[in-house]
């Protein structure tokens, strides 16, 4: 049963992943959007702690805030109840080898004679997991059939802690509460469980499977952390309602509704309705309860300067050149931060010496919105030490250093935030089913990394002065060249139609914004090394390049 839910959740990934995660990126806009989306989407995937995952990774990428991730988790609570639904009215209702076996042969033919990765290929995956799911459902039946005549745990009937622990513990062991849950449908069609023991397995489940979100988080940042915080909470006071209703809900199902007879249905019933009161219950409360998350895992604080924290500016010779150094890591960490935007890797070569010359490691590990709200942190610092630089009484030439040092920061910055605004454009871009749209992105790509090689090459080279402005000049150059072929390229592929019209106004715009980072990127190396060309330009007159 547990390998076929795998095999249904890697089947719907591979017939509609993208899709699904465009949808869950596009409705988090909004409580009854977000919560709709979690609960659709866990419904069509079979896998709450896969919904969970997916969202850990696009809060941590910026693409839906704290608000919409909390409501997608709250949603795929619901969404886990579908499971239920399939076990009481297919897995106890039918012959299960009549209807799973038509499944599992379709399925089989088409994985076993199409090699092709095609639509069809892709749907027999998912008839074979699903006739394997029916399957698995069958030998859980049979097996506690044979259990029952041998395990009697009626005494049990009133440690009611005890079977929720259970549900707990299962959930938590399987990593999946749809298999704890079928136990406990399992377990009440063949007697081993009266219906107290196998309503409070089921709530139990629903503590159990935060252990996954809690895992997942432990690498991540603050939001990773408050994301998983707000699905414990909101599962355990789920539970705690549903313990404290359960006389309510037993009299609602079994006697107004008269499922006494059918506790299959009964079971079901259960289960969503306990989640659905946890759900509407948060949804009305879901602005105060995500301000309460972020009381509870608060940002953790740190120094983010490396140099000038150790020492003082009152000595402005030694200030500046903590300050420059600052700067330079600065400069480091920006383009890390590029570079893991367009999904390239330092470690290959991208940026000779920045690996080994500064030991980021902590930087490297940060979400992409906790880099964002690092580099800004580390900007307001920098900043607040420069001018208490110039608040004492220095030279001329030492404020220009300082002043200049400052243009560089904020032109990186201005670099990081380009790159910032423009992620969900790029990962839309990379994820389009359009493969003309896919090869832009490895256009864009591959001037991030040729870019990134030649400025490590200027920035570790022993050039200075008017050759190092030519240098940068150079690969300024270089990018307007790549840049104008990529508009081009739009262009003809409009009007050959195989870019629709209505994008081409949205990629130019991209593409414009795209060369901002670059631009924005070499005149903050031109500042930093006090490359001006017009003063250079007078000089060169009276002394000859090549000095």
């Amino acid at each position: 049963f547990l390998y076929s839910m795998h095999l249904l959740e890697v089947s719907v990934k591979e017939l509609g992943g993208n899709y699904l995660r465009n949808f869950i990126k596009k409705y988090t806009e909004g409580t009854f959007k977000s919560i709709a989306s979690g609960t659709v989407v866990t419904a069509l995937l079979q896998s709450s702690s896969a919904v969970s995952l997916m969202v850990l990774a696009f809060a941590g990428a910026g693409l839906i805030s704290l608000t919409g991730a909390i409501g997608v988790i709250i949603g795929s609570n619901l969404g886990t109840t579908i499971t239920s639904w399939i076990i009481a009215g297919v897995g106890f209702k039918l012959s299960i080898e009549a209807v799973s076996l038509p499944f599992i042969g379709l399925g089989g033919l088409g994985l076993a004679f199409i090699m092709r990765k095609n639509s069809i290929r892709k749907i027999s995956g998912l008839l074979f997991a699903f006739g394997l799911l029916l399957l698995g459902l069958g030998f859980m039946k049979e097996a506690t059939d044979v259990l029952a005549e041998d395990i009697d745990i009626t005494h049990l009937g009133n440690y009611r802690l005890a079977f929720l622990g259970a549900g707990i513990l299962l959930a938590a062991l399987m990593q999946s509460s749809s298999a704890a849950v079928l136990i406990a449908f399992s377990g009440i069609y063949s007697g081993i469980f009266d219906w107290s023991g196998a309503t409070h397995i089921v709530i139990g489940t629903a503590l159990g499977t935060t252990i996954t979100v809690f895992l997942g988080s432990l690498s991540g940042g603050t939001l990773q952390k408050r994301i998983a915080a707000s699905h414990f909470f909101f599962n355990l006071i789920t539970v705690i309602l549903a313990v404290i209703l359960v006389p309510f809900y037993d009299y609602l199902i079994l006697v107004l509704l008269g499922y006494e007879e059918d506790l299959i249905i009964g079971l079901a019933i259960f289960h969503t309705l306990f989640k659905l009161v946890g759900v509407i219950l948060f949804s009305l409360f879901l602005g105060p309860y995500t301000r309460f998350i972020k009381s509870v895992v608060k940002e953790r604080k740190v120094v983010h300067t490396r140099y000038i924290s150790k020492i003082t500016s009152e000595v402005p010779e030694a200030g500046i050149q903590a300050l420059k150094n600052e700067v330079v890591m600065f400069q480091n960490m920006s383009l890390y931060f590029v570079l893991k935007i367009f999904n390239l890797s330092v470690s290959h070569g991208v940026l000779p010496g920045f690996t080994h010359r500064h030991r980021l490691e902590e930087f490297k590990r940060m979400e992409e919105t906790d880099r964002y709200e690092y580099l800004k942190d580390l900007q307001a610092e920098i900043y607040n030490f420069a001018f208490s630089i110039r608040s004492h009484e220095i030279k001329p030439e030492e404020d220009r250093e300082v002043r200049q040092q400052l243009q560089a920061l904020r032109n990186y910055m201005m670099s990081v935030k380009k790159t910032k605004d423009l992620t969900a454009d790029i990962r839309k871009i990379q994820q389009s089913p359009n493969d003309a749209f896919r090869d832009l992105h490895f256009e864009m790509q591959k001037l991030v990394s040729f870019v990134a090689r030649d400025l490590g090459a200027v920035v570790d080279s022993d050039l200075d002065g008017s050759d190092l402005l030519q240098r940068i000049l150079a690969i300024d150059q270089f990018v307007d060249r790549s840049i104008n072929k990529m508009l081009d390229k739009v262009n003809k592929l409009v009007e050959e139609r195989e870019i629709p019209l209505r994008e081409q106004s949205s990629l130019l715009a991209v593409l414009n914004e795209f060369h901002q980072i670059f631009i924005f990127f070499l005149e903050a190396i031109k500042n930093m090394k006090d490359l001006d060309e017009e003063r250079m330009a007078q000089g060169n007159e009276e002394q000859p390049i090549g000095q």
